[in-house]
């Protein structure tokens, strides 16, 4: 190593007993460079914890005191945040939210849903979302229609979707020469509701509405329900429009970054209160003493801590690494591609941020992966797994328990193998944040220590995420050296960039693809250890304590040094 770096690690908090994965994330990196011999600081809030009251909004509180200590090493230097109004955050996500489904993708209904014509979609529709083998459409507000031609017959309009949690539905059923029907039917998880249309020759307008779209949500999924199809039948025939499309088009980079280019300015500012911690003093202190550091690291928000001019000899180089989930329009926004771009460097997570994102948007890019600190203990687990034999199959999965982790897929396709006689279970670890019920053969162990987190480990033969938004996945590596194969879901960019297809594990769509997996790793001793092996080795190479902080070093050594010239 050519020379002792000064690195800067400006961060929205930090601490020791913070569990969240970016927070870790950060937390190690900073250790594994100092480390290497390099000189670490990290400059914070005093923020710690905060209440996550809507989507968009996180209210943080005053937790730590202004001024300076040291971490282990670390001189942390924590500056005062900008206080909160709760009653302007509600008002900010309610406008943010408005605004949002404004810029919703523009599809036209014509061309995604080929009818003859009886059943056609109005343009008010929330964006598409993944779920499932397919894509369906939101509704997430009264306003969304549906435009029938029943053809002077009275006809039963039938609706099937999905809702993650129990609701009322409301059916407002109108023409301009018939009566008006309205319908109100409590659903929860898969529905089906039906009503019936009055005959008349002219259109009418079907508009559809679910409770508690009013108010600013905690996850978009509470904004309505997705619809999989509608059927109107006449009597005489029936009319369908499926609505689950092809979702790729949808999920693309160019699609997403096009999408947020369309969102005025005024929404990125809304958006950077309504997430916080807001800390002028940090700011201002890191635009007065940037030279006096080599490297300037920063992950997640808030990335406008690089708003001062960019120098061109001297200075500190600056590096982002952008925790963004792929494919998910939550993260995309402009104010934040020009910050990467702005960044004399991107540090990407994982390989497909830099094959598709920072590519698409013209940022200069390294990739450097997560810092894994593999416990020692997951090495020494392939004898207790082999004595199992005659035990059934485990299937594990860590992470929240939350829709948005699609661990009921995982679920389902259990399930329907042990419906077949497979000897399977699953077993779920992590923070219960639905408290949902599971299915028979299916168990959630909630949050568990470092020891009960080995066990897990210990008693599992096949590792499971079937999450569809990821910045990387560092579960997947754990489970690798764990000795474990893993499953993942290839709508998931992170984690499909990750495991090589039948060598190192398997990726698949949920439902069909997962079952055959599954059936074939439960079937198949030798197939299992031949993965696990392939997984072991890699995450040995590639995935240890200090890989990424070199990884990190050997990026910018080489613009340090042009920079000091």
């Amino acid at each position: 190593m050519s020379s002792r770096l000064k690195f800067l690690f400006a961060l929205y908090r930090w601490g020791e007993d913070l569990l969240g994965g970016a927070e870790l994330l950060h937390r190690r990196l900073a250790f594994e460079l100092l480390e290497l011999g390099h000189e670490v600081e990290v400059w914070t809030t005093t923020g710690h914890k905060f209440e996550h009251f809507a989507h968009w909004g996180e209210r943080w509180t005053e937790f730590h005191a202004a001024g300076d200590t040291l971490d282990n090493g670390i001189k942390v230097r924590r500056f005062p945040m900008r206080p909160q109004s709760k009653l302007l955050m509600g008002i900010f996500a309610k406008a943010l939210q408005f605004e949002w489904e404004r810029h919703a993708v523009e599809v036209d209904p014509r061309r995604l849903f080929l009818t003859p014509e009886r059943i056609l979609l109005g343009p008010d529709w929330h964006e598409a979302e993944s779920a499932g083998e397919g894509l369906a459409r939101r509704w997430s507000w009264a306003r969304s229609s549906v435009f029938l031609a029943p053809g002077g017959r009275e006809s039963l309009l039938t609706i099937n979707g999905y809702t993650p949690r129990p609701q009322q539905l409301q059916l407002r059923c109108a023409g301009p020469d018939t009566r008006e029907v309205v319908k109100r039917q409590a659903v929860d998880q898969h529905f089906s509701i039906q009503v019936t249309v009055p005959a008349t020759r002219e259109a009418v307008v079907l508009q559809l509405r679910a409770e508690g779209a009013f108010r600013p949500p905690k996850d978009f999924r509470e904004l309505g329900v997705l619809v999989s199809d509608i059927f109107l039948d006449t009597g005489e025939a029936s009319y369908g429009a499926n609505m689950w499309i092809d979702a790729r088009p949808l999920a693309r980079d160019s699609a997403l970054v096009a999408r947020a280019a369309k969102r005025p300015p005024a929404s990125g500012m809304l958006f950077d209160y309504l997430r916080g911690p807001n800390s002028p003093a940090l700011q201002r202190a890191l635009a007065r003493e940037s030279r006096n550091r080599d490297v300037i690291f920063t992950a997640n928000l808030p990335w406008r801590l690089f708003d001062p001019p960019k120098v061109t000899r001297g200075g500190a180089i600056r590096t982002i690494m952008p925790l963004m989930h792929l494919g998910d329009s939550y993260y995309y926004w402009s104010h934040y591609f020009d910050a990467m771009r702005g960044a004399d460097l991107n540090l990407a997570i994982n390989q497909a941020s830099g094959e598709t994102l920072f590519k698409e948007i013209g940022a200069k890019s390294a990739f450097i992966g997560p810092p894994i600190w593999p416990d020692e203990r997951l090495t020494r687990l392939e004898t207790k797994r082999a004595n199992s034999k005659n035990m059934p199959v485990v299937v594990f999965t860590l992470s929240r328990k939350t829709g948005e982790k699609r661990y009921m897929e995982i679920a389902a396709s259990v399930g329907r193998l042990r419906a077949a006689g497979l000897p399977l279970v699953m077993i779920g670890a992590g923070p219960d944040a639905d408290g949902a019920p599971l299915p028979e053969g299916c168990r959630w162990l909630g949050r568990l220590s470092e020891d009960e987190l080995v066990e897990a480990w210990a008693n599992a033969h096949i590792f499971v995420l079937m999450s569809e938004s990821e910045s990387f996945g560092m579960v997947i590596v754990e489970a690798w050296h764990a000795g474990l194969p893993v499953v993942v879901n290839r709508r998931c960019r992170a984690a499909a960039s990750l495991v090589e297809h039948d060598v190192d594990g398997y990726v698949v769509s949920p439902g069909g693809e997962l079952d055959s997996a599954l059936e074939l790793l439960a079937e198949d001793a030798g197939l299992r250890a031949r993965l696990a092996a392939a997984g072991r080795r890699r995450a040995r190479q590639e995935f240890v304590r200090g890989a990424a902080g070199k990884r990190f070093v050997q990026a910018v050594e080489p613009l340090v040094r042009e920079r000091r010239k």
